[in-house]
């Protein structure tokens, strides 16, 4: 949580996982509002460029490969839908936001409950608010929504508050109830 880009490589399989040499390394940068499904574009995209530039290289007969450097491999784990999970009461904006983004689409989404029933929200994309507040914010719990339309719900999190901008659950009825 919190990198900025990923290495997309290009590489000829070897006899371990990630091993063989290399014909591609490309950055892809992570911007602050990218999700999973805009990360995954990204990658698409340099697939699909590479691919040219192999292929004509094949064409060629002249495939340059370099080693890859001797060090350790890194595995991340497997997201889980409990890794999703947020809690409006303990983590701040950023943290939720990250994980809304990294839960998105493709994926099942972040989720939260209602402190007051059994219902979950499912949430797939969100943005720090950066707008009018209002003073009667500051007594109220983190959690607890304080504005919602048809397509957007307004929630108070520990160092502000979140715009959501993509939701299973939304509407005016929801004003006042807290999430957990």
């Amino acid at each position: 949580m919190g990198g900025d880009a990923v290495f997309h490589n290009c590489f000829r399989y070897g006899s371990g996982a990630d091993e063989g040499p290399v014909f591609n390394t490309t950055q892809l940068s992570i911007d602050s509002r990218d999700t999973i499904r805009i990360l995954q574009y990204k990658a698409l995209m340099d697939i699909k460029l590479t691919t040219a530039r192999l292929l004509d290289c094949y064409r060629r007969g002249d495939i340059p490969l370099t080693d890859q450097p001797r060090g350790p491999s890194v595995w991340l784990p497997k997201l889980t839908p409990k890794d999703s999970e947020i809690q409006f009461g303990v983590m701040p904006a950023e943290q939720i936001l990250s994980i809304v983004r990294a839960s998105s689409r493709p994926f099942d989404g972040a989720t939260a409950r209602f402190v007051d029933a059994e219902l979950q929200v499912t949430i797939w994309d969100a943005i720090q608010y950066q707008g009018p507040r209002s003073e009667e914010w500051k007594s109220v719990p983190y959690g607890t929504i304080l504005d919602a339309t048809a397509d957007l719900t307004l929630v108070k999190t520990r160092d502000g508050e979140v715009l959501l901008t993509d939701t299973s659950t939304v509407g005016e009825a929801m004003i006042g109830r807290q999430l957990s």
